[in-house]
């Protein structure tokens, strides 16, 4: 088991930037594991800045209760959708085209030119991708 991590870890730290790896990129972009630590703050720091907006009565006769009731929920669910759905094409407009670069341009010519870090990356992905094949590639 403990070589199987080292593989996994391996190949998940050398995925190069290709077209083969979008979905692996795209879901590394929505949520990676080294992030929580940031996540959690920020939840955090909403959760204290909701309390101070709550507990603390400002000099202005603003009502918070009030602007909360007055929420169109609905609304507020489709605004973060759109959200959602912004963010996910400026991925696809900016990163696929990236990809797309690397995969037809910089990699063959990295390759022609024999760039050692980009070599050594090259083959360690191609070696974890092929290496628990069922049948063999031709």
């Amino acid at each position: 088991m403990k070589i199987f991590k080292e593989i996994v870890e391996t190949n998940n730290k050398n995925k190069s930037l290709v077209l083969d790896n979008v979905w692996h990129h795209f879901f590394k972009f929505l949520y990676n594991p080294d992030s929580k630590n940031r996540i959690l703050s920020l939840i955090i720091y909403l959760i204290s800045l909701v309390a101070l907006l709550t507990i603390v009565k400002p000099q202005t006769n603003i009502d918070f209760y009030g602007i909360i009731y007055a929420i169109d929920w609905e609304e507020l669910i489709w605004y973060f959708a759109g959200i959602a759905l912004m963010i996910v094409i400026s991925y696809v407009i900016i990163v696929v085209p990236i990809m797309f670069v690397i995969t037809y341009l910089a990699i063959p010519l990295m390759l022609k030119n024999n760039s050692k870090v980009m070599l050594n990356k090259f083959f360690i992905s191609e070696l974890n991708k092929y290496a628990f094949l069922e049948k063999s590639i031709d």
